[in-house]
C-alpha cells in the first residue's frame, strides 16, 4: 500500500484553492519563477496522478521537509514551505 498528501486547507484557516487536493511534485530547493511567483510544487484532485511514499511517516517527513538554500525563516523558525497547509494521509487505492 502506498500513501499521498492531501490538502485540507492552510493551516491558519485562511480559504485554500488547493483544498481537497493531492500533492503532485514537491522540491523546496528548485523554485521555478511563474508570473512571479516561485513555484516548489504541484497539485492534482486526481489521486492516481499524485506523488506516492511508502508509508505515513515518509509522508510526514516530506511534508515537514526543510528548504536548503534558506533553511531559517526570518522569524528564526525552519524553512519548511508545506508545513503552510493543514493535510492529511491517504492510501491511494
Amino acid at each position: 500500500m502506498s500513501f499521498a498528501i492531501k490538502v485540507l486547507g492552510y493551516a491558519d484557516g485562511r480559504p485554500c484553492s488547493f483544498e481537497d487536493s493531492y500533492l503532485r511534485w514537491y522540491d523546496p530547493n528548485v523554485a521555478i519563477e511563474e508570473e512571479g511567483l516561485l513555484v516548489l510544487g504541484e497539485f492534482t484532485y486526481d489521486i492516481a496522478l499524485a506523488k506516492t511514499f511508502p508509508d505515513r511517516i515518509s509522508a510526514l517527513e516530506e511534508w515537514k521537509r526543510v528548504r536548503e538554500v534558506d533553511p531559517i525563516r526570518p522569524d528564526g523558525k525552519p524553512n519548511r514551505p508545506l508545513t503552510v497547509y493543514t493535510v492529511t494521509i491517504e492510501p491511494v487505492p
